[in-house]
C-alpha cells in the first residue's frame, strides 16, 4: 500500500497540458494477521511412554508462552504430546517470534508478514 506524502498543488486546481507533476509517496507495512503453528512434542523432545499393560502414560503438560517482537501474544497450558498449537497474532513487516516452554526459550524465528502469514515452529 502506498500513501501520498506530499503534493505541490491544491484540490481542484488545474495544470497546463504536458506540465510535469512531482508526487512523493511513502510506502509502509500493512498490519496483517498471522498464525504460528507450534510443535510442542518436537520442542520438548517428548516421546510416548507406555505402562506394563501397554497403556499410554499421560504425557503431562507444559506452559507455552509466545512473544512477537518481545510482546507476549499467548500463554497457556498445553500437552507435551501436542504437535500443532496454533497461535494467532498481528504484526507488520519483519517480526521475531519467540517460543518459551516452562520459561525456557526453545525457538526463535523471524518472518516477513508482507510475504508470509503462517509459520511452523518445531
Amino acid at each position: 500500500m502506498v500513501w501520498l506524502q506530499h503534493r505541490i498543488f491544491q484540490n481542484g486546481s488545474k495544470v497546463d497540458k504536458d506540465t510535469e507533476i512531482s508526487i512523493t509517496v511513502n510506502q509502509f507495512n500493512e498490519t496483517k494477521s498471522a498464525i504460528a503453528n507450534i510443535n510442542i512434542k518436537s520442542l520438548t523432545g517428548y516421546t510416548e511412554q507406555y505402562d506394563e499393560d501397554g497403556g499410554l502414560i499421560d504425557p503431562g503438560t507444559v506452559t507455552l508462552k509466545v512473544t512477537v517482537n518481545d510482546e507476549q501474544v499467548e500463554q497457556k497450558i498445553v500437552s507435551k504430546a501436542s504437535t500443532n498449537e496454533a497461535v494467532k497474532f498481528d504484526g507488520s513487516g519483519n517480526v521475531e517470534i519467540k517460543v518459551f516452554i516452562d520459561g525456557n526459550r526453545k525457538a526463535t524465528k523471524t518472518i516477513n508478514l508482507n510475504s508470509q502469514t503462517t509459520v511452523s515452529i518445531d
